[in-house]
């Protein structure tokens, strides 16, 4: 019985763990590729990669800049990391935006990320601050 229970165990923990693998650009889902198109025509690509999961696909693009976009399997975006550039405004929703010039006027957002919880943004000042999907406050880090 315990030899089943470490099969299961074993099996369960292969699937669930992480399958990288380069792609090509044409690999890329479609809306993945008219953002990156879109707001980072100027930009070439470093590296791209798929990561397989149990139940989920998502994709990492690397550009030459260094900047790095996080897409879901869909090609819709889930972190952009611009890490010496400022996120391109388009892409951060407009309460946001109006929220941190407000808040911090002289500042810009370097990294955006969102999940079916709250979005978190970074400035260049490396603050962080938290919304949910109402966009409203609800953090502030150092």
């Amino acid at each position: 019985m315990s030899l089943l229970v470490a099969v299961l165990a074993l099996t369960s923990f292969t699937l669930s763990a992480g399958n990288d693998k380069p792609i090509t650009y044409e690999q890329l889902p479609q809306k993945a590729r008219t953002l990156l198109e879109t707001h980072f025509a100027s930009e070439k690509v470093a590296f791209l990669k798929m990561e397989s999961k149990l139940f989920k696909t998502e994709y990492k693009v690397m550009l030459v800049s260094g900047n790095e976009i996080e897409f879901d399997g869909k090609g819709i975006w889930k972190e952009i990391d611009c890490e010496y550039t400022a996120v391109p405004l388009a892409l951060i929703p407009q309460e946001i935006r109006q929220s941190v010039k407000e808040r911090f006027p002289m500042q810009t957002i370097v990294k955006i990320e969102r999940d079916a919880k709250k979005y978190e943004v970074e400035l260049d000042n490396e603050i962080e601050l938290k919304y949910n999907l109402k966009f409203q406050l609800i953090d502030i880090d150092r």
